[in-house]
This record gives structure tokens, sequence and C-alpha cells, in this order.
């Protein structure tokens, strides 16, 4: 953010003719306690305060008389694209209230004091705020805060899918009468006042996976975070591919106990088991078998005539390196 967004363009503009009771009159007008004294080009030469008047008036100046002897002319000053927080550094580096902004010309085009950066740090803060707020909301995990008294604060979109209840129904109230199972966590974080990393947490309908951080201002905790990725769907793949993997090794058991030759295939017909009884038929190896084309194998055995007309061939009599075998 810069200086030409918090300006205030509505200044005191005098020159250096201006008697002490123009800008006296002025100050009541625009209820402000500085004018920036220019030249006949709008170019700055100076400042008036209430003060250098008051002073001026004080040592017997005339309230009729320029304005001259009122003007300070060392003045501090930025251009129109300082930042605030390097505006707030001079202003506090010079021990003033207030900065005149020019332009590339030397011109003044506004002045900008305390409130005007005070103003400027508000804008800022708040636009981190509804940033921060729309990406909470917007996160894919679901996300609750809550303040000392276990109070909801915080609960987006993600949350409410995850748990199926409304927000109304969740904001302000009470964690432990709405979400018991994640009260002592958030209880434990607030007390110990440190991250609790990712843990494995089983809800109701669902199985997350959380992490809880403290929340601080100015040093002292006053609430904390919980993060939580709802894992239910890679828990089920999970579990899927445990039964799929035990369902293979019981067939392995089963093919090594075979002492028929038993060879399987996928849908393009390239080998992906074979049992030891099999191996020895063929005079293979089990390295030289797995991953191939059933057909470069076994030409003899019907692989793709099964697999394109998707019947069964049953009791079927083949020469099988020299042997009669059947074939099913």
């Amino acid at each position: 953010m810069k200086t030409k967004d918090f300006l205030s363009a509505n200044f005191i503009s005098i020159t250096p003719r201006h008697t002490m009771r123009d800008c006296l009159k002025a100050f009541l007008k625009h209820r402000s306690d500085v004018a920036c004294v220019v030249n006949s080009e709008g170019k700055l030469e100076g400042i008036v305060t209430k003060y250098t008047i008051y002073r001026s008036l004080l040592s017997g100046a005339p309230i009729d008389s320029p304005v001259t002897p009122a003007i300070r002319k060392q003045v501090v000053s930025f251009s129109q694209e300082t930042t605030i927080e390097r505006a707030r550094e001079i202003l506090t580096e010079n021990n003033v209230a207030h900065g005149v902004v020019l332009d590339e010309q030397q011109r003044a085009v506004g002045v900008l004091g305390k409130a005007d950066i005070i103003r400027g740090f508000l804008n800022k803060t708040e636009l981190l705020l509804t940033r921060h707020s729309m990406l909470v909301e917007h996160l894919q995990d679901a996300v609750l805060s809550v303040d000392l008294e276990h109070k909801v604060i915080t609960y987006n979109q993600a949350a409410e899918s995850l748990f199926g209840i409304p927000r109304e129904e969740v904001i302000g109230n009470w964690l432990g009468a709405i979400l018991p199972e994640l009260n002592a966590d958030f209880s434990l974080t607030i007390e110990q006042g440190e991250v609790r990393e990712s843990k494995k947490i089983l809800l109701k309908n669902a199985t997350v996976i959380g992490s809880f951080i403290p929340l601080r201002e100015w040093g002292n905790i006053t609430g904390a975070m919980a993060v939580l990725k709802d894992i239910t769907s890679f828990e089920q793949v999970a579990k899927e591919l445990e039964t799929t993997k035990k369902l293979e090794r019981t067939l392995q058991s089963a093919l090594g106990l075979s002492y028929d030759g038993v060879l399987i295939t996928d849908e393009q017909g390239i080998v992906t088991m074979v049992n030891a009884a099999f191996l020895e038929l063929y005079g293979l190896e089990y390295e030289a078998v797995v991953g191939r084309p059933a057909a470069v194998i076994a030409p003899e055995l019907p692989v793709q005539q099964v697999l394109a007309a998707k019947e069964r061939i049953e009791g079927e009599i083949r020469d099988i390196a020299g042997k009669k075998c059947v074939i099913t």
C-alpha cells in the first residue's frame, strides 16, 4: 500500500503572502493542524502549523502579518509511491506527526498524518483478514477454531460437509456439546500451548487426520485451531487393497499346492501368475514367464481364443511338451 492511497488530498494550501489570520481561519474551516506553503508553481516551500503560528503571535507578531516567520522550511516529505510502512518509519525517525506527499514535479498533492497511516494499517489488516477468511473457507480440509471457553469461532464449508452440521448450529456454541470427540485435543492444545502433530481421529461417520495449533495474540494463547483431513475414502481403499493382497496370498498358496499346471493372465493375455507345476511342465523359470504374453510362452494354449470369445474351454486334450494334457 502506497501513500497515494491514504493521503489527505483535501489539504490546506497557502502562499507566503497569506496572513496568520488567513491560516487560523483555514485551520478552523478544515479542522486541520497543518498547511502547505507553496510558490506560484505549486512547489512546496514549507509548512505552517498551529503551533508555529501560536509561537509567532506570542512573540509579538501581528495577526494580520504574513505567515513568513511561522513557515517551517525543514519538511518531512514522501513520494506518492512510498509505502505506508516506510512513511511510518520516516515520521517516527523525525518525531513529527505529518508529512507532505509530493509528485514528480515536487508539487504538494496531499498531507499524510499518523491518523492516515493508522487508517492504512487498519485497511491492510482488514484486507489480510478477508483473504485469510476466504482461504480458510475454500480449503478442502475442515477447519475449526475455538476460544478459551471452547466456543466455536471458525467452521468452514469443508467442516460442514464433514460433520453434516449447519454452521448456524455450531458458531458461538460450546464444542463439547457438538463435537465431543475433539474436545480433549483442543483442551490439551490450549493448556500446553504446543502444536499437536497429525493424529488419527475416529469420528461418528468418518476417519480424519487432525492437527491442532494454539492461537496467540500478543504472546497470549487465545484459543486453538484444528485442521482435519478426511481419510475415510483412503481407509476404504487401504482395506480393499489389504483384502486383495490377502486373496492373492491365498491364491498363491493354493497354486503352490496344486499338482496341475496353472497359468493366469490379464485381459490382454499377459501372464500375471503361474505355479511350479506349470514351470516344470514347460521347463521355464518364473522370471521368464510372468509379464510376458501367454501366446509367446505357451502358443498351444487357447488363451487368446478364450479372451476373445469370453467362453470357457473345458476338458480339451492337447500335446504339451510331448505330453497329453487336459486343458481347462
